[in-house]
């Protein structure tokens, strides 16, 4: 019988949670751009410098 296989993503690297943590850093000093457009941008700064490559809500789970 043939053994299923689960591919899994690639942990977070450090680059990217070096990322995260500057980027929110930034955020929270500027109140008037919403987390959701926050997210949105920094999935993609995260998944150019990856992999892993998740959505945006994914990336909030880390």
């Amino acid at each position: 019988s043939l053994e299923e296989c689960t591919w899994e993503q690639p942990k977070t690297t450090s680059r990217q949670i070096k990322t995260i943590s500057e980027t929110l850093l930034a955020a929270n000093e500027n109140p008037h751009v919403s987390l959701d457009t926050v997210w949105n941008e920094l999935a993609m700064k995260l998944n150019e410098l990856g992999p892993p490559v998740r959505s945006a809500k994914e990336w909030r789970k880390v």
